[in-house]
């Protein structure tokens, strides 16, 4: 008899549950599940069968119950199972957790640290659409999402931009950016500045004279004996005059490997500059060296 008892069992058409003296007994109904129990009706009363004042609380039910008493016209909710235990009030989003203590089901709000989603948070507020690049704006004790505005450079509080032309330039006045037409470079108002280099009586590979920096232009050389120099250091100007100021002649050797590559000379040919002569270098980053026109000074 147990073991039938634990199988699912089909509902059919129910019927009132009746005493001894025919009179309906309000709150329950009878199923025609005569082979359940040899003897008595099969009642259900509180969600639980009866007969013979005996429960069979193992009965799994398949499908819907309907009362068919008109003060139970609805059908039967969660909470009116007998293995539930609902407490009140409900909440939102409640959950239905096993509660194994008192082996039954009870509802229950998200457990700590479970997963949920951005706008189910009571702070948040979204509307659609929900756009790439969007940003939370917090506002009157909510998030909303918004889409930003791009500043523009005439936008920034630093800025004071008038109608642009073309290759105008940045440029600060003391109190804002503004932009303005980059002033014209004259050749007469570039300065030159010299160095007057220490006598060199021999060869010379990197040539780097004492006192030569990233400012100076002109470079006067003082060859004491005719020597040969293989490389220039190459600072950070583009052009270099150098200037024969000494007695003997100086040759600028052409790709001489005895100097760094990106410090020698790409001319064709050896160059000699002899007394009082001149050249002038200009530095190529293409191809990371120093090529040149030669004048008689």
């Amino acid at each position: 008899m147990s073991d039938a008892l634990r199988k699912d069992i089909p509902i059919s058409q129910p019927t009132y549950c009746k005493n001894d003296v025919g009179e309906v007994i309000s709150g329950t109904v009878m199923y025609d599940w005569m082979h359940l129990r040899a003897v008595g009706p099969n009642c259900l009363k509180d969600n639980k069968f009866c007969g013979e004042n005996t429960f069979l609380d193992d009965v799994n039910i398949k499908g819907d119950l309907f009362f068919d008493d008109p003060h139970h016209a609805t059908n039967i909710g969660v909470c009116d199972l007998a293995d539930v235990d609902c407490s009140h009030p409900i909440s939102n989003q409640d959950l239905l957790v096993y509660n194994l203590a008192g082996n039954n089901w009870t509802n229950a709000g998200l457990p700590a640290g479970a997963p949920v989603a951005l706008g189910d948070l009571t702070d948040t507020i979204l509307t659609p659409p929900h756009l790439d690049g969007q940003h939370l704006v917090y506002s009157l004790g909510n998030w909303y999402n918004v889409t930003p505005t791009i500043p523009s450079l005439a936008s920034l509080t630093d800025t004071n931009i008038v109608l642009p032309t073309l290759d105008q330039h940045l440029v600060y006045d003391g109190l804002f950016w503004v932009n303005q037409d980059l002033a014209p470079i004259n050749v007469s108002s570039i300065v030159c500045t010299e160095l007057t280099c220490p006598a060199i009586a021999g060869d010379q590979n990197d040539y780097e004279p004492v006192g030569y920096t990233d400012e100076i232009s002109v470079l006067l050389i003082n060859p004491t004996m005719n020597l040969n120099i293989t490389g220039l250091v190459h600072k950070s100007g583009c052009y270099m005059t150098v200037y024969n100021n000494g007695t003997a002649d100086a040759k600028l050797k052409t790709a001489d490997p005895a100097s760094l590559l990106v410090n020698q000379f790409s001319f064709g040919t050896d160059i000699t500059i002899k007394e009082d002569e001149a050249i002038m270098l200009q530095y190529l980053h293409s191809i990371n060296r120093w090529c040149t026109t030669i004048g008689k000074h």
